[in-house]
């Protein structure tokens, strides 16, 4: 009994109780007699329990198939593939009256707008249009015995004579010559001494007017006896004047018009700084010699005295006047350049005067090297009692004065005294009373005993 006792006790006391005790049995029977797959419920509750569990291999439901190209969807009964429904705009008209359709609004249509069209602003100020360079005119034949203009100088001076030639090209009594030399000029005499080739060209040409644009290449060191100097220094000034001195002094003893054009504005700053220190020079010589000494610098310049290539040409039209090299001039600049020169000759001696105003101006003139080095200009003996060579005894512009009519206002008032007879109501008219015909007064004068 107490065996029984005690296997009942530990049974009650794993079951908690007798109705619990028999519902786990009665649950545990039924797993174990479960009709299922043998293989499935070993592996299950020996996994639980500690026997050894079972693999079953995988097999798919459906065997691989390869991949096929996408085919549209048809509808079950229908050859021809689905297609999705288009959606029409509804038509809101009422069904009454018909109205017509309103026209669309221009906001619900895309508008193509044009690109933008990007400005740039300009990097300097444009340059205003300039007129076409002037045609070259055909220079006329020169008479035989024409008045020379001489220009020497550097390559500066050829520019000024080509602008001579356009200016006189139609004058026939003035023709221009050119002497100039390239690269010449005074601070380097083993290429071109000024001061001995202006007196050959004096004794050769014998020219009426003598035109000196130089000193375009002097911006050099100058050999001078106590060896080179360097530009502008004192050494420098002091061998340079001399040499502007000797070449002034011949012109001078030529006794001929001299014209001296100062150096123009080119666009290096500091050349131009320095053709305005040689300007200084050349103009104190030129006024030493009684020359005319022009300064064309602002003709070519801008307000504040720079260079600028173009400006208004000889007709105020704006124009390029200045080459791309900043130092030469274009035809419209060579043109503007003489006019310069062009004026100051016709200011000092117009054109057709007689041969008798002409005995300065002998071509037997010529130019000597005197005692010390000072050059004199010997001419032909001239008598100074009888009239020169070819000249006749009446003076320049003599003609018979006029006879006097007679019988004009004038000859009776000045050959024969008789005042003209005054005009009623003019200022001179003093018959009295005021108003009154000079004729009754003269009646009654006429009527009045003596």
């Amino acid at each position: 009994m107490e065996g029984k006792s005690l296997v009942a006790g530990r049974v009650r006391s794993f079951t908690g109780g007798r109705w619990p005790g028999l519902v786990g049995l009665l649950l545990l029977g039924l797993c174990t007699a479960w009709p299922g797959d043998q293989a499935v419920a070993q592996g299950f509750f020996g996994g639980i329990f500690g026997g050894q569990p079972s693999y079953q291999p995988y097999r798919p439901s459906q065997p691989y198939q390869p991949y096929q190209p996408y085919q549209p969807y048809r509808t079950p009964g229908y050859s021809q593939p689905y297609a999705a429904p288009s959606y029409a705009r509804p038509n809101y008209a009422p069904s009454g009256p018909q109205y017509s359709q309103p026209e669309p609004n221009p906001g619900d249509q895309m508008v193509s707008r044009p690109r933008p069209v990007i400005r740039r602003a300009p990097s300097a100020p444009s340059a205003p249009a300039v007129a076409p360079q002037p045609a070259q005119v055909a220079v006329a034949a020169k008479e035989q015995n024409a008045r020379k203009v001489l220009v020497v100088g550097d390559f500066l001076a050829a520019n000024l004579a080509a602008g001579l030639d356009q200016a006189f090209a139609q004058e026939t009594r003035l023709a221009i010559v050119d002497r100039s030399s390239e690269d010449s000029g005074f601070a380097r005499n083993d290429r071109l001494d000024w001061t001995k080739k202006i007196t050959d060209l004096i004794n050769e040409l014998h020219p009426d007017y003598i035109v000196v644009l130089i000193g375009t290449n002097d911006r050099q060191p100058l050999v001078t006896p106590a060896g080179r100097a360097a530009f502008r220094s004192n050494e420098w000034e002091d061998g340079y004047v001399k040499r502007l001195v000797t070449f002034a002094d011949t012109l001078k003893a030529y006794r001929r018009p001299v014209v001296w054009v100062g150096l123009p504005p080119v666009r290096s700053a500091t050349a131009s700084g320095d053709f305005e220190y040689l300007n200084g020079l050349y103009k104190a010589r030129a006024d030493a010699i009684s020359a005319s000494f022009l300064d064309v610098w602002n003709g070519f310049a801008d307000a504040d005295g720079k260079f600028v290539p173009q400006g208004p040409d000889v007709d105020g039209h704006p124009q390029l006047l200045r080459s791309q090299d900043g130092i030469n001039f274009t035809r419209a600049g060579q043109r503007k350049l003489a006019w310069y020169v062009e004026r100051e000759i016709r200011k000092i001696g117009g054109f057709g005067v007689d041969a008798v105003l002409q005995g300065s101006l002998s071509p037997d003139n010529h130019i000597e090297v005197g005692p010390g080095g000072k050059r004199v200009l010997v001419g032909p003996v001239i008598s100074l009692s009888g009239p020169p060579p070819g000249a006749s005894g009446n003076l320049v512009g003599d003609r018979p004065p006029p006879s006097p009519v007679t019988g004009s206002p004038q000859y009776r008032l000045v050959i024969e005294g008789e005042a003209p007879k005054p005009v009623p109501g003019r200022v001179d008219d003093f018959s009295w009373p005021a108003g009154a015909s000079s004729a009754p007064a003269a009646t009654a004068q006429a009527s009045a005993p003596k």
